[in-house]
């Protein structure tokens, strides 16, 4: 996912906003440390324009 927010130059800040989640959970997802739902994936995968398959890569 650090992959995709960066090619759409998003922050973890930016990102977080744009799906409604503390930035401290971007980044927890991004190490590996937090298990978002399928709400929270639904919204990152609206925010990021990816296919679920990009998303979940």
């Amino acid at each position: 996912m650090i992959r995709l927010r960066g090619v759409r130059g998003l922050t973890q800040e930016k990102l977080a906003e744009l799906v409604d989640v503390d930035r401290r959970y971007i980044q927890r997802i991004e190490a590996g440390t937090a298990n978002p739902g399928i709400d929270v994936l639904a919204r990152l995968k609206m925010a990021l324009a990816v296919s679920w398959t990009r998303l979940l890569d």
